[in-house]
């Protein structure tokens, strides 16, 4: 079993720590987390983990290679038995995703205590270490989940907040959302080219060096500007080719060099109001993508849908927010369940 730890103890393994390595999802909320204890310890390396849920076997060999004295794993939802068993150093995890039995980790999750915590990671990741409010407010509002201490960061950042009524109000309609999606833009480079964006961002001392790309932030612009557009361009497509049926809105589309999966489920749900939303991209051998849903529990709904797959097709997340990876040849199976169990929710 691993070794359930509080965030107390998690801070001085960082305290006395001389060269941690860091590996973060590849999403605001684990960027985020990373920043925060980047810029706390001023020490240490760091690689995110792309186009996968799982941290495995390759990602120890990542590590090691830096002779870390600490692993720390930050908002993965799966790490596996041979990652932890190949590191040569201590493995901590925090995360906020369904708990995962494993061995020989210092493992820290809100769920533990409270197993419908829906706090984000970055929150956690902020109670830890400090830091600055409003980059911990922007890998939590990120992750659909208003922190307790918006509230001051509105205070200092007025401007770029708008009267929203809800999270996707903020997040779609004001300047403190628009700094999300530069974050999660620039996320979708790869796993090194991010990195080398990762060392200028974790220099920024305040939001509005993101916003307006300052200094030596406006070698960004143009990176973002090109990634923004091909979203645009498959917005526009998906508006025009999305299907809706028994309140399941959907739209698959072929691979692109850049997945958008989330971000345009994200988004029209919020811009249609349906009760789920699916997206996916066909790769030729998979068809990789998001759920999202208003209020259904998306969790018992992709269980059901991978019972008797391949070990290849797999899928999980939040309530209200799933990934999924499913071999084509069990795509029809797959997305069958997803119809019969949205449409029973719907009866309900």
């Amino acid at each position: 079993m691993a070794k359930v730890v509080g965030l107390k103890e998690i801070k001085e393994l960082l305290d006395k720590s001389e060269n941690p390595f860091f590996l973060f999802d590849e999403d605001c909320d684990g960027f985020c987390s990373y920043l925060l204890f980047k810029r706390y310890c001023k020490k240490g390396n760091a690689r995110v983990v792309k186009d996968s849920p799982k941290v495995d076997l390759k990602y120890a060999t990542i590590a090691n290679r830096f002779n870390p004295d600490l692993v720390i794993v930050l908002d993965k939802p799966l790490v596996q038995q041979d990652f932890v068993d190949n590191c040569k150093s201590k493995v901590v995890w925090v995360d906020h995703h369904p708990i995962v039995d494993i061995e020989n980790v210092k493992y820290f999750n809100p769920k533990f205590k409270n197993p419908n915590e829906q706090s984000a990671t970055t929150y956690w990741s902020y109670k830890c270490v400090n830091g600055d409010k409003w980059l911990a407010a922007i890998g939590c509002v990120a992750d659909y989940f208003i922190p307790d201490f918006i509230d001051n960061v509105k205070k200092e950042y007025s401007d770029l907040f708008n009267d929203y009524k809800t999270i996707e109000d903020l997040i779609y309609s004001s300047k403190f959302g628009k700094i999300i999606r530069i974050l999660s833009f620039l996320l979708k480079l790869r796993a090194k080219e991010f990195m080398d964006c990762a060392i200028i961002l974790e220099q920024v001392k305040d939001p509005y060096q993101i916003l307006n790309f300052e200094g030596r932030l406006e070698v960004l612009r143009g990176i973002f500007e090109k990634i923004n557009d091909k979203y645009e361009n498959l917005l526009k497509k998906a508006l025009l080719n999305m299907k809706k049926e028994n309140g399941l809105l959907w739209f698959i589309y072929p691979t692109e060099d850049i997945s958008f999966t989330s971000e345009l489920a994200q988004f029209l749900k919020y811009s249609t109001g349906s009760e789920v939303v699916l997206v996916g991209r066909d790769t030729g051998e998979d068809i990789k993508g998001s759920l999202r849903s208003i209020k259904i529990n998306l969790q018992p709904i992709v269980k059901k849908a991978l019972e008797g797959l391949s070990d290849g097709s797999y899928g999980g997340g939040h309530k209200n927010a799933c990934g999924f990876n499913v071999k084509k040849y069990d795509w029809d199976k797959f997305f069958k369940v997803i119809k019969e169990e949205v449409k029973k929710c719907k009866e309900v």
